[in-house]
């Protein structure tokens, strides 16, 4: 059983996304995972996933998870190849749990959450990241497409984002806010909110204040998340 350890999340940056105490009692456990892998994270409570350090981790062949004690018996992980799975068994009732995740800096990243995301820089082909009804933060990356939905709540693309497509849409209350950023295509969406480029728009731009359902992959990984909620807990 891998220790308990007191541990200060010095490299979040503040921000309403994660309202977190200094410090927190948390379990470790460290993954060997292949350098290019997908990495499906699909949890109930707020996540944050970051880069390992490649100082530290040469061979980028590990995934660490640091989760709150209080889930230590309902986390499951599993990896099968290069896929590498996070979920939970039950829903988690506590506001201020969070599962803190890193990751070899070329992985895919597909992440479903009740709760807020928020993600450091990676540099791998897709970032996927649908939360349910909290807000979501990507903090820069390199790589084809960004894809990021809630339900309700705000979207900030901060720092630098490049990507052959970015997407970001707000199903119901909420906001989009993008730094700067290099794309080909940029589609943000909002039922309710205000949208703030912060640089000029490019040729193949949707920027939309009503959302509506689409049939891209997007909207099937937010369809799929709800799904799978309604299956394990009886309710959204």
């Amino acid at each position: 059983m891998a220790a308990l350890t007191k541990l200060l999340l010095r490299d979040l940056r503040p921000s309403k996304l994660l309202q977190l105490k200094a410090f927190a009692t948390y379990v470790e456990k460290e993954l060997e995972v292949p350098t290019f892998c997908d990495v499906h994270i699909d949890l109930p409570y707020s996540v944050t996933v970051k880069p390992l350090n490649i100082h530290k981790y040469h061979n980028l062949d590990k995934l660490i998870i640091k989760v709150d004690e209080r889930c230590e018996n309902s986390l499951q992980h599993d990896v099968v190849g290069n896929q590498v799975k996070i979920d939970e068994t039950v829903d988690i009732e506590e506001k201020d749990v969070m599962c803190y995740v890193k990751a070899p800096v070329k992985a895919n990243l597909y992440i479903n959450s009740k709760k807020d995301i928020n993600v450091g820089y990676f540099q791998g082909d897709k970032l996927y990241a649908t939360s349910q009804e909290g807000d979501v933060y990507v903090d820069r990356f390199q790589g084809n497409s960004v894809n990021v939905i809630t339900g309700n709540g705000n979207i900030r693309l901060n720092e630098f984002v490049q990507a052959a497509n970015i997407s970001a849409y707000v199903q119901e209350n909420g906001s989009i806010t993008t730094g700067r950023n290099a794309r080909t295509e940029l589609d943000l969406e909002t039922n309710q909110g205000d949208i703030n480029v912060n640089q000029p728009i490019p040729m193949k731009a949707t920027l939309n204040c009503k959302w509506q359902p689409r049939t891209t992959e997007c909207s099937q990984v937010m369809q799929d998340f709800y799904t799978r909620r309604k299956h394990k807990s009886g309710r959204f």
